[in-house]
């Protein structure tokens, strides 16, 4: 929103001198000066730099341009959207998200959250060859914010985020050329992190970082043992096995219910398909309840008495703070449409238990 007329205002005021003493600096008239303070008209363009130079400030700040968002109004924008996408579409958010790029093109925090946000509801698309244009967009701002952004912090979320689409388009060896290797075998950089803090002797906040790692290392963890487990390798139930011990170790459905909600969904679908229904049923019968369970606290992520310095640095570090980067109805309405769309959980889905705690979840998230 250009609101040059108030700053020239603004600044003459300050300069303390009158509308002729501008005018006749600027060469011209009076009423020339009043229309521009009352926005009525606006300075030629020539006249833009003549006028910011007079004033000792930039031209973007005598205009009112400011090309960056603060973290507030990025948020702002994400939750807004995330209202409005079940009944306005995908289509309509996507072009949204286009009008408010083109509005903050070199805002690359906003770039990367909008990028995220389709990521994240690209599922909503009407069909296919929506969801991978959806993603194909969301890949080129990202590609920009990598290549463009000064923040080496954001330039990284975006090579991992663009990984991400670029595995979801069926690309995994454009996704393998942009990640750095992985192979050497080396001391973490989590590691020399805690190891310097260690040496500075402040505990309170070694403990803080050495928790915010701990927590992250252990999610990362649970994520690669998860995808082993896909393998359908002889050790997969040990695998699974292990992933059940850190989740319970670690209170996993308290500081993190979303990857355990996962972790129940992964071991159903992989009881069902080794034709093993009883445990399939247990499963699908964890997720639901647990479900449930979460409409109490919700999906936030939080500490808990083990991680009791961690909810200051998620407040710190995500955009949307302890929240998901759904909501939690359509997080909800997302798991039961994978059961319930999935053709091997029909046989399942219909036994009189399982369908009243599917009901149970419509009617408490209602939908």
């Amino acid at each position: 929103m250009i609101k040059i007329g108030g700053n020239i205002l603004q600044k003459r005021k300050e300069r303390g001198i009158t509308q002729e003493e501008l005018a006749e600096f600027m060469m011209v008239t009076k009423a020339s000066v009043s229309k521009w303070e009352t926005g009525q008209s606006h300075p030629d363009i020539l006249l833009l730099p003549k006028l910011a130079t007079f004033f000792n400030i930039s031209v973007d700040d005598l205009i009112g341009y400011d090309p960056d968002l603060s973290s507030a109004q990025i948020k702002k924008i994400y939750i807004d959207l995330e209202n409005r996408v079940l009944d306005a579409g995908m289509d309509s958010i996507v072009e949204d998200i286009e009008i408010k790029i083109k509005q903050y093109y070199s805002c690359f925090e906003l770039l990367y959250y909008m990028a995220l946000f389709i990521l994240n509801h690209c599922d909503l698309a009407t069909d296919d060859v929506k969801k991978e244009e959806y993603l194909e967009y969301a890949n080129n701002i990202l590609k920009r914010v990598c290549e463009d952004s000064k923040d080496p912090i954001l330039k990284d979320q975006s090579l991992s985020l663009r990984a991400a689409c670029l595995i979801s388009l069926g690309k995994p060896e454009e996704a393998l050329n942009i990640l750095p290797s992985s192979d050497m075998l080396s001391i973490s950089k989590d590691c020399l992190v805690a190891s310097a803090y260690l040496k500075t002797k402040e505990e309170n906040k070694v403990d803080q970082k050495l928790q915010v790692m701990i927590y992250k290392n252990i999610i990362d963890l649970i994520t690669l043992l998860m995808m082993k487990s896909s393998l359908h390798d002889d050790d997969r139930v040990e695998t699974l096995e292990r992933v059940e011990d850190l989740i319970e170790t670690f209170n996993l459905i308290e500081i993190n219910v979303s990857i355990v909600l996962n972790f129940y969904l992964s071991l159903a679908t992989h009881y069902i398909e080794y034709n093993n229904p009883k445990l399939s049923i247990q499963y699908v019968e964890k997720l639901l309840n647990l479900l449930i369970k979460s409409k109490e606290k919700s999906f936030n992520i939080r500490g808990d008495e083990y991680f009791d310095q961690i909810d200051k640095w998620i407040d710190e570090n995500l955009l949307l703070s302890t929240k998901p980067n759904r909501s939690d109805d359509m997080i909800a309405r997302s798991y039961i449409g994978l059961l319930t769309n999935n053709e091997s959980f029909k046989d399942i889905i219909i036994q009189e238990k399982i369908k009243l705690l599917v009901d149970k979840v419509k009617e408490i998230y209602s939908f």
